[in-house]
């Protein structure tokens, strides 16, 4: 229960915190035009967070593109990147 708390007090500041960048914790090929796709590391800027029609995805810029890209794969640090790649190689 505590861990759901802390993970819900993380996801809250993703995209506020380091003036809104946070960091592609895996690989997303974009779908749709609207769309972002990103390697894993890539450093992404949130540009808007809450929409109201999308509540699963971000408005965010790479480079000089901007688009959507799904929360779920975003990390607040390059340690997050570095974590996963050492959790999915040691198993």
């Amino acid at each position: 229960m505590f861990s759901d708390l802390l993970l819900t007090g993380v996801q809250e500041k993703l995209g506020v915190m380091n003036k809104g960048v946070v960091y592609a914790l895996w690989d997303y090929e974009a779908q749709n035009n609207d769309e972002l796709s990103f390697h894993e590391g890539d450093a992404i800027t949130i540009l808007r967070r809450k929409d109201d029609n999308e509540t699963e995805w971000w408005w965010a810029r790479l480079n000089d593109k901007e688009g959507y890209v799904p929360k779920n794969l975003l990390g607040v640090s390059s340690f997050q990147v570095t974590f996963s790649l050492l959790c999915s190689t040691s198993s």
